[in-house]
Formats: structure tokens, sequence, C-alpha cells
């Protein structure tokens, strides 16, 4: 999983999921972040 910034049109910056264009949740809420990103990625894991 890749994992960008961007900046949306709400004027907030955003982390989003490179491979799918997902936005993930503001860059501001760094710990909601880190459990969304590691369910993905256990959920790819158990593919």
């Amino acid at each position: 999983m890749t994992i960008g910034c961007r900046y949306g049109r709400d004027g907030t910056w955003w982390f989003y999921n490179v491979h799918t264009g997902e936005s993930i949740c503001p860059v501001n809420d760094a710990g909601a972040a880190a459990q969304q990103i590691g369910n993905e990625m256990g959920e790819a894991a158990a593919a």
C-alpha cells in the first residue's frame, strides 16, 4: 500500500491510497489514518 497526501477541495490536506485514489482521512488526524491503514493492510494480507 502506498500512501500519499493531497490538498482537498475543503482546504485541508488528506492522506490517500495512491493505487485506488481513495481518501483515507485528514492529515491532522494521524491516529485515525494509522488505524485505517493498518486495517486495510490486514485485509490485504488475509486475501
